[in-house]
């Protein structure tokens, strides 16, 4: 990247910082800058926005101004400039505000079609590997449709699987079983 785009990267890493959107617009607007330039570098504006805590408002922003294509990627290393308190070595948005219980971003970056189950469940399997994994988060993902499977492999081939994730699941199947087993079907429901 060379420095005028490193500098311009800089100031609005420091207008994030500062949740200040008004001043992300006048900037970019001012400046002629493509937010969407830097969805193609390792200073990637979306994920630096979720990793600083914006407001949803902002983040909204810079997903309707960046465009991406899709939400479910992950970047290497990433230049934030402080200390990231998420155990990661790849930073992939929707894990990174599931792992901060921002379920409201969550829902925001599933809502622009964010994957639970992207790249085989790595968002829960990290969660679980890295000990983030909470009965808070896991009912979550279950109710934005986690697949079964990626629990599986969790639960089979681990033994620090914990009872109140345990519980968790169960009550989610048990649930699901009732209104299946309740769920009046005819014959011109099936086909």
């Amino acid at each position: 990247m060379n420095y005028f785009l490193e500098n311009k990267y800089y100031e609005i890493k420091i207008i994030i910082e500062r949740n200040n959107l008004i001043g992300l617009k006048e900037y970019i607007k001012t400046n002629r800058i493509n937010l969407r330039y830097y969805n193609e570098t390792s200073k990637d504006i979306l994920i630096l926005a979720i990793l600083k805590g914006a407001y949803i408002c902002l983040i909204d922003f810079i997903l309707k101004e960046c465009q991406y294509e899709s939400l479910n990627y992950k970047l290497g290393y990433i230049e934030c400039g402080y200390e990231v308190k998420i155990n990661m070595y790849e930073y992939i948005p929707l894990y990174i505000s599931i792992a901060k219980e921002n379920f409201e971003l969550s829902d925001l970056l599933i809502k622009n079609n964010a994957d639970i189950n992207y790249n085989e469940g790595i968002i829960v399997k990290r969660l679980f590997s890295y000990g983030l994994l909470t009965n808070k988060k896991l009912n979550y993902m279950i109710k934005n449709g986690l697949e079964a499977k990626w629990l599986l492999d969790i639960f089979l081939y681990n033994d620090r699987v914990n009872d109140t994730l345990l519980n968790s699941i169960f009550n989610y199947t048990e649930i699901n079983s009732y209104i299946i087993n309740h769920t009046r079907i005819s014959n011109d429901n099936i086909i």
